[in-house]
């Protein structure tokens, strides 16, 4: 069921959205981004406010 929602609202929102970045607050949420579009990746609000240390660094 959650699926068919998503297809419904979140599928074409990913469509529409180029490259904007996706946040998703859950593991479900995180999912359903992957499993409608595979070439797509989304981040927890927090992670994207803090990524963290670079890991290019040192």
């Amino acid at each position: 069921m959650s699926m068919q929602v998503a297809r419904h609202s979140l599928g074409p929102a990913l469509a529409a959205g180029g490259g904007a970045l996706v946040l998703t607050d859950g593991f479900s949420c995180a999912m359903q981004v992957s499993q409608l579009d595979s070439n797509r990746s989304s981040l927890h609000l927090a992670v994207a406010l803090d990524p963290g240390p670079s890991r290019e660094a040192g």
